[in-house]
């Protein structure tokens, strides 16, 4: 057996010292180590309120929220987005609503997303709940996403409708986040809450703008001639007269090598901005051989509250990526 005053002794002498060693082994290691370097997490910036009526500006474009209203479980958002730059850009605006079943695969377009669109519209209520959104079309119908192709200065009116939860409460606001290639600018607008004296977005002049009859040349493409416009049964038909400048055929107001035309627009504004759009069924399909002329007529879906009367103002974009367009001015 173990001596106690002897056996007993040794064993926590033998401990001490172990522990000794240990701890001073840990020491050791503890101050020959390098420092780690610690990333600090960056503060995420709050999202700015502005009111109705006063303006969102990023990059080129400016937005503005001019009005709302509830109709039934659905808010409506009235907006006016602008083209504030010298030359002709692109502004994509997806839908945010949740789809609905589908009776065929979502092409490749609808499925690919490579970098934040250019524009997203989210409604939120008081408790933060984010609420998708989609253009209504001149019918009044919610009808997907829109592609602004905006001649420089040009501004239109857009109305986007949510469809909001029976447990959302209001006040509701509108966040508007443009993505990185459109300014990357966000905010959110405070739909009860309106500016004391509230902007109105309207178009400039920028360039060259052609009235009634006047010729105007796009480039070495086309020429164009805007001979007059009349509105009947929601439609707005201007009358055109396209000059093919080039050395093949092409669909009129395409841009060289587009043999479809897919890569333009027509649309107009009257005197408040109100829109009158073209879509995949009414563009026109003419075609004119190299160094001919034709005449169009351009037919334009148009709102019920559009004008009947001119002035209207009247855009084709032939290529935005290539600042081709015109503009015309038609009383």
């Amino acid at each position: 057996m173990w001596d106690r005053g002897g056996g007993w002794a040794w064993f926590w002498a033998g401990t001490s010292i172990a522990l000794a060693l240990m701890l001073g082994g840990l020491i050791w290691g503890l101050t020959r180590a390098q420092p780690v370097a610690v990333t600090p997490v960056a503060s995420v910036a709050a999202t700015p309120t502005v009111k109705v009526g006063e303006v969102v500006s990023s990059g080129s474009w400016k937005a503005v929220v001019d009005a709302s209203h509830a109709q039934g479980g659905t808010t409506f958002v009235d907006l006016t987005v602008k083209n504030d730059a010298d030359q002709a850009a692109a502004l994509e605006i997806p839908s945010t609503a949740p789809q609905r079943p589908r009776a065929r695969p979502a092409s490749y377009h609808e499925t690919q997303i490579a970098s934040p669109p250019p524009l997203e519209l989210m409604l939120y209520d008081r408790a933060n709940q984010a609420i998708g959104g989609s253009f209504v079309g001149a019918d009044g119908q919610p009808s997907g996403a829109y592609t602004f192709l905006a001649a420089p200065g040009d501004a239109i009116k857009l109305t986007w409708a949510f469809d909001v939860p029976a447990g959302s409460i209001e006040p509701f606001a509108l966040e508007l986040r443009f993505g990185s290639q459109a300014g990357g600018a966000h905010a959110r607008v405070a739909l009860d809450a309106r500016a004391a004296q509230p902007t109105t977005l309207a178009p400039s002049d920028v360039g060259k703008v052609g009235g009634k009859d006047e010729r105007v040349e796009i480039g070495d493409l086309w020429a164009l001639t805007a001979t007059g416009a009349e509105l009947a049964g929601g439609t707005l038909t201007v009358h055109l007269k396209a000059e093919n400048l080039t050395d093949e055929a092409a669909v009129v107001a395409a841009p060289r090598g587009d043999t479809t035309g897919g890569d333009r627009d027509f649309y107009a504004v009257d005197a408040a901005g109100r829109m009158a759009y073209s879509s995949a069924d009414t563009m026109p399909t003419t075609r004119v051989p190299a160094g001919a002329s034709r005449n169009v007529d351009v037919k334009l879906k148009a709102p019920k509250d559009f004008a009947t009367t001119g002035p209207y103002r009247f855009s084709v974009v032939v290529d935005a990526t290539a600042n081709r367009y015109a503009v015309f001015r038609i009383s």
